[in-house]
Protein backbone atom coordinates (compact mmCIF):
# COMPACT_ATOMS: atom_id res chain seq x y z
CA UNK A 1 0.00 0.00 0.00
CA UNK A 2 1.42 3.27 -1.04
CA UNK A 3 2.01 5.55 1.43
CA UNK A 4 -0.54 8.57 1.86
CA UNK A 5 0.76 12.61 1.84
CA UNK A 6 0.12 15.27 3.51
CA UNK A 7 0.63 18.69 3.01
CA UNK A 8 1.17 21.12 5.92
CA UNK A 9 -0.03 24.62 7.08
CA UNK A 10 3.47 25.35 6.09
CA UNK A 11 3.47 24.45 2.95
CA UNK A 12 5.47 21.05 4.05
CA UNK A 13 4.65 17.63 2.65
CA UNK A 14 4.62 14.28 4.65
CA UNK A 15 3.78 10.79 4.41
CA UNK A 16 2.21 8.58 6.96
CA UNK A 17 3.83 5.38 7.82
CA UNK A 18 2.28 2.47 5.73
CA UNK A 19 -0.31 -0.01 7.08
CA UNK A 20 -1.21 -3.14 6.70
CA UNK A 21 -4.37 -5.02 6.86
CA UNK A 22 -4.60 -7.92 8.67
CA UNK A 23 -7.88 -9.22 6.74
CA UNK A 24 -8.80 -7.77 3.66
CA UNK A 25 -11.96 -5.87 4.00
CA UNK A 26 -13.19 -7.64 1.59
CA UNK A 27 -12.83 -10.88 3.36
CA UNK A 28 -16.07 -10.63 6.09
CA UNK A 29 -15.64 -14.18 6.77
CA UNK A 30 -15.52 -15.03 10.47
CA UNK A 31 -12.16 -16.21 11.93
CA UNK A 32 -12.46 -19.15 14.97
CA UNK A 33 -10.00 -19.19 17.53
CA UNK A 34 -9.57 -22.19 19.62
CA UNK A 35 -9.24 -21.16 23.50
CA UNK A 36 -8.77 -23.95 26.07
CA UNK A 37 -11.26 -24.58 28.45
CA UNK A 38 -9.64 -24.13 31.88
CA UNK A 39 -8.75 -27.28 33.97
CA UNK A 40 -11.29 -27.98 36.61
CA UNK A 41 -9.63 -29.27 39.84
CA UNK A 42 -10.49 -31.50 42.54
CA UNK A 43 -10.14 -30.77 46.41
CA UNK A 44 -11.41 -33.02 49.33
CA UNK A 45 -11.12 -31.26 52.63
CA UNK A 46 -11.65 -34.21 55.29
CA UNK A 47 -12.50 -32.68 58.70
CA UNK A 48 -11.72 -34.64 61.86
CA UNK A 49 -13.73 -34.36 65.39
CA UNK A 50 -12.29 -33.73 68.43
CA UNK A 51 -9.08 -36.07 69.84
CA UNK A 52 -8.58 -37.20 66.25
CA UNK A 53 -6.15 -34.86 65.17
CA UNK A 54 -4.67 -33.75 68.37
CA UNK A 55 -5.46 -34.16 72.18
CA UNK A 56 -8.74 -33.30 73.75
CA UNK A 57 -9.62 -33.39 77.14
CA UNK A 58 -6.87 -36.03 77.96
CA UNK A 59 -8.07 -38.40 74.83
CA UNK A 60 -5.60 -38.93 71.44
CA UNK A 61 -4.89 -38.05 68.93
CA UNK A 62 -6.87 -40.73 67.27
CA UNK A 63 -6.96 -39.61 63.66
CA UNK A 64 -10.11 -41.29 63.23
CA UNK A 65 -10.64 -40.11 59.43
CA UNK A 66 -7.26 -39.75 58.49
CA UNK A 67 -7.35 -43.01 56.61
CA UNK A 68 -9.22 -42.16 54.19
CA UNK A 69 -7.10 -39.86 52.27
CA UNK A 70 -4.90 -42.69 51.36
CA UNK A 71 -7.78 -44.55 50.23
CA UNK A 72 -9.04 -41.51 48.19
CA UNK A 73 -5.94 -40.98 46.27
CA UNK A 74 -5.37 -44.32 45.67
CA UNK A 75 -8.84 -45.16 44.18
CA UNK A 76 -8.99 -41.81 42.37
CA UNK A 77 -5.29 -41.70 40.94
CA UNK A 78 -5.91 -45.82 39.61
CA UNK A 79 -9.41 -44.14 37.17
CA UNK A 80 -7.50 -41.21 36.06
CA UNK A 81 -5.03 -40.51 33.55
CA UNK A 82 -1.71 -39.48 35.16
CA UNK A 83 -1.49 -35.71 33.74
CA UNK A 84 -4.37 -35.58 35.48
CA UNK A 85 -3.43 -36.12 39.16
CA UNK A 86 -1.99 -33.16 40.15
CA UNK A 87 -5.21 -31.86 39.63
CA UNK A 88 -6.48 -33.58 42.76
CA UNK A 89 -6.32 -33.07 45.99
CA UNK A 90 -6.89 -34.21 49.74
CA UNK A 91 -6.58 -31.58 52.63
CA UNK A 92 -6.85 -33.22 56.76
CA UNK A 93 -7.28 -31.14 58.64
CA UNK A 94 -8.75 -30.49 62.26
CA UNK A 95 -12.37 -29.20 63.04
CA UNK A 96 -11.00 -26.34 64.59
CA UNK A 97 -9.09 -25.57 61.79
CA UNK A 98 -12.27 -24.28 59.26
CA UNK A 99 -13.37 -22.44 62.48
CA UNK A 100 -13.07 -18.68 61.54
CA UNK A 101 -12.27 -16.44 58.98
CA UNK A 102 -8.47 -16.24 59.72
CA UNK A 103 -8.40 -20.38 59.32
CA UNK A 104 -10.69 -20.93 56.81
CA UNK A 105 -8.52 -18.06 55.05
CA UNK A 106 -5.12 -20.16 55.66
CA UNK A 107 -6.59 -23.69 55.84
CA UNK A 108 -9.05 -23.80 53.08
CA UNK A 109 -9.38 -20.98 50.54
CA UNK A 110 -5.37 -21.20 50.28
CA UNK A 111 -5.27 -24.47 49.03
CA UNK A 112 -8.82 -23.97 46.27
CA UNK A 113 -7.07 -22.73 43.15
CA UNK A 114 -10.19 -21.24 41.80
CA UNK A 115 -13.87 -21.38 42.00
CA UNK A 116 -14.20 -23.71 39.11
CA UNK A 117 -12.60 -25.83 41.45
CA UNK A 118 -15.15 -29.21 42.82
CA UNK A 119 -14.74 -29.25 46.59
CA UNK A 120 -15.98 -32.52 48.59
CA UNK A 121 -16.63 -31.43 52.52
CA UNK A 122 -16.13 -35.18 54.59
CA UNK A 123 -16.59 -33.91 58.30
CA UNK A 124 -16.85 -36.67 60.96
CA UNK A 125 -17.93 -35.47 64.70
CA UNK A 126 -17.38 -31.77 65.70
CA UNK A 127 -15.48 -32.37 62.08
CA UNK A 128 -19.24 -32.63 60.43
CA UNK A 129 -20.56 -29.88 62.42
CA UNK A 130 -17.93 -27.44 61.35
CA UNK A 131 -18.18 -28.80 57.44
CA UNK A 132 -21.47 -28.37 57.61
CA UNK A 133 -21.20 -24.61 58.45
CA UNK A 134 -17.86 -24.63 55.79
CA UNK A 135 -19.93 -26.16 52.93
CA UNK A 136 -22.38 -23.13 53.55
CA UNK A 137 -19.44 -20.25 53.41
CA UNK A 138 -18.17 -21.51 50.68
CA UNK A 139 -21.23 -21.77 48.41
CA UNK A 140 -22.35 -18.41 49.68
CA UNK A 141 -18.91 -17.59 48.51
CA UNK A 142 -19.47 -18.59 44.62
CA UNK A 143 -17.85 -22.15 45.32
CA UNK A 144 -18.82 -25.37 43.81
CA UNK A 145 -19.46 -27.60 47.03
CA UNK A 146 -20.22 -31.09 44.99
CA UNK A 147 -20.62 -33.14 47.69
CA UNK A 148 -20.94 -32.98 51.82
CA UNK A 149 -20.65 -36.20 53.71
CA UNK A 150 -21.44 -35.40 57.60
CA UNK A 151 -20.45 -38.82 59.66
CA UNK A 152 -22.04 -39.03 63.01
CA UNK A 153 -21.97 -34.60 63.70
CA UNK A 154 -21.78 -33.69 66.97
CA UNK A 155 -22.15 -29.94 68.27
CA UNK A 156 -25.59 -28.94 69.76
CA UNK A 157 -24.82 -28.89 73.12
CA UNK A 158 -24.24 -25.61 74.72
CA UNK A 159 -21.39 -26.20 76.65
CA UNK A 160 -18.87 -27.18 73.59
CA UNK A 161 -19.25 -23.11 72.53
CA UNK A 162 -16.96 -22.58 75.31
CA UNK A 163 -14.77 -26.42 75.04
CA UNK A 164 -14.05 -26.07 71.77
CA UNK A 165 -13.89 -23.82 68.52
CA UNK A 166 -17.27 -25.10 66.86
CA UNK A 167 -20.04 -22.59 65.44
CA UNK A 168 -22.83 -21.87 68.05
CA UNK A 169 -25.67 -21.76 65.79
CA UNK A 170 -26.80 -25.04 63.75
CA UNK A 171 -25.44 -25.42 60.31
CA UNK A 172 -27.60 -24.84 56.97
CA UNK A 173 -25.54 -27.12 54.53
CA UNK A 174 -25.79 -26.13 50.93
CA UNK A 175 -24.28 -28.57 48.69
CA UNK A 176 -24.85 -30.37 45.24
CA UNK A 177 -25.90 -33.40 47.60
CA UNK A 178 -25.34 -33.94 51.30
CA UNK A 179 -24.98 -37.19 52.87
CA UNK A 180 -25.25 -38.04 56.59
CA UNK A 181 -24.52 -41.11 58.44
CA UNK A 182 -25.53 -41.46 61.92
CA UNK A 183 -23.55 -44.30 64.52
CA UNK A 184 -26.30 -46.12 65.59
CA UNK A 185 -24.12 -48.90 67.89
CA UNK A 186 -26.36 -52.20 68.82
CA UNK A 187 -23.23 -52.30 71.46
CA UNK A 188 -22.17 -48.86 72.72
CA UNK A 189 -18.66 -48.02 73.91
CA UNK A 190 -17.14 -45.10 75.34
CA UNK A 191 -16.61 -42.73 72.07
CA UNK A 192 -20.60 -43.32 71.79
CA UNK A 193 -20.83 -41.57 75.30
CA UNK A 194 -18.79 -38.89 74.40
CA UNK A 195 -20.68 -38.31 71.30
CA UNK A 196 -23.92 -38.61 73.88
CA UNK A 197 -21.97 -35.80 75.90
CA UNK A 198 -21.70 -33.45 72.86
CA UNK A 199 -24.71 -33.89 71.85
CA UNK A 200 -25.52 -35.65 68.24
CA UNK A 201 -27.19 -33.26 66.01
CA UNK A 202 -30.28 -34.34 65.37
CA UNK A 203 -31.03 -33.68 61.20
CA UNK A 204 -35.00 -34.62 60.63
CA UNK A 205 -35.03 -33.08 57.08
CA UNK A 206 -32.27 -31.90 54.84
CA UNK A 207 -30.10 -34.45 53.74
CA UNK A 208 -30.49 -36.52 50.09
CA UNK A 209 -29.56 -39.47 52.02
CA UNK A 210 -29.82 -39.92 55.53
CA UNK A 211 -28.78 -43.74 56.70
CA UNK A 212 -28.14 -45.36 60.31
CA UNK A 213 -25.25 -47.61 60.53
CA UNK A 214 -24.94 -50.66 63.17
CA UNK A 215 -21.25 -49.16 64.37
CA UNK A 216 -19.59 -46.81 67.33
CA UNK A 217 -19.23 -43.04 66.64
CA UNK A 218 -15.48 -43.39 66.38
CA UNK A 219 -15.69 -45.47 63.61
CA UNK A 220 -15.45 -42.91 60.97
CA UNK A 221 -14.28 -45.10 58.09
CA UNK A 222 -16.59 -47.65 58.56
CA UNK A 223 -19.43 -45.13 58.72
CA UNK A 224 -17.72 -43.47 55.34
CA UNK A 225 -17.91 -46.80 53.92
CA UNK A 226 -21.01 -48.49 55.07
CA UNK A 227 -23.72 -49.27 52.47
CA UNK A 228 -26.40 -46.77 52.70
CA UNK A 229 -29.90 -46.81 52.02
CA UNK A 230 -29.44 -46.86 48.65
CA UNK A 231 -27.05 -49.13 48.15
CA UNK A 232 -23.80 -47.86 47.98
CA UNK A 233 -21.68 -46.02 50.23
CA UNK A 234 -20.28 -42.25 50.43
CA UNK A 235 -17.01 -43.25 49.82
CA UNK A 236 -17.92 -44.87 46.52
CA UNK A 237 -20.72 -42.05 45.74
CA UNK A 238 -17.20 -39.21 45.98
CA UNK A 239 -14.88 -41.52 44.07
CA UNK A 240 -17.55 -42.38 41.53
CA UNK A 241 -17.84 -38.21 41.31
CA UNK A 242 -14.56 -37.36 41.47
CA UNK A 243 -13.93 -39.79 38.69
CA UNK A 244 -16.64 -37.98 36.59
CA UNK A 245 -14.99 -34.63 37.23
CA UNK A 246 -11.42 -35.21 36.09
CA UNK A 247 -11.82 -37.98 33.50
CA UNK A 248 -13.30 -35.11 31.52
Amino acid sequence: MEAEKIVLPNGNTVSLATTHTLTPVNDAQIKLVPVPSPVIKVVVFLIDGAGDKKRFLGSGPNYNIQPAKPYLEKSSFSNIKPERQKDFDVEYLGYYEIFGNDNIEKNVIAVIPNKRTVIYIVGHSLGGWNGAHLSKILSDRGYDVRILVTLDPVGESPTLEFSSNIYSNTPAPIAKKWINVVAHPSSSNFTDFVAWMGEKWKITAGPDINTRVDTNHAEAITLLTAKLNNGDSAYKIITQSIYEVLSK
